[in-house]
């Protein structure tokens, strides 16, 4: 079973290292067969808010995402996620910039990529929306991962 520093922090005091509170649970009678860092290689991923959503002028399966990346940058981001539609705002998004590094979400196991801006079907793609695949929380590659609207952006 996983359970995450967050749950454990409603019902212990943390002022300990990860590694003395898993001995610590584990002299207790509670196995610890692993500590995981989720998201310790995150680098160049922050949360974004969707600003505009319009369709792709020469594709009729992908939309075009402007993106603010926090700072008043607003990034375009070309994308053929199934939960996004034309016309939706403000919801946050996790954003990868250029040089980020992500699994693939088009293919098997965890090969991963480093992301570029690109052209796609001759629009500008800045920074990548990411699914729950590409961070690596899940195989769930079905759509965009929405983040909790209370989410600063740029963080």
């Amino acid at each position: 079973m996983r359970i995450p520093l967050s749950w454990l922090s409603d019902y212990l005091e943390l002022s300990d290292p990860v590694e003395e509170l898993a001995g610590r649970l584990t002299r207790a009678g509670l196995e610890v067969a692993a500590i995981e860092e989720i998201g310790a290689d995150w680098q160049g991923i922050s949360v974004g808010q969707i600003v505009k959503i319009e369709k792709h002028p020469q594709a009729d399966r992908l939309l075009v995402a402007q993106v603010d990346c926090g700072s008043g940058q607003v990034k375009l981001s070309v994308t053929g996620a199934p939960n996004l539609k034309v016309g939706q705002a403000g919801q946050k998004v996790a954003v990868a910039r250029p040089g980020a590094r992500l699994c693939s979400g088009h293919a098997e196991g965890s090969p991963t990529f480093t992301v570029k801006p690109a052209r796609l079907r001759g629009v500008a793609s800045e920074v990548v929306l990411c699914s729950e695949k590409e961070l690596g929380l899940s195989e769930d590659h079905s759509g965009i991962l929405l983040l909790d609207p209370e989410a600063p952006v740029g963080t």
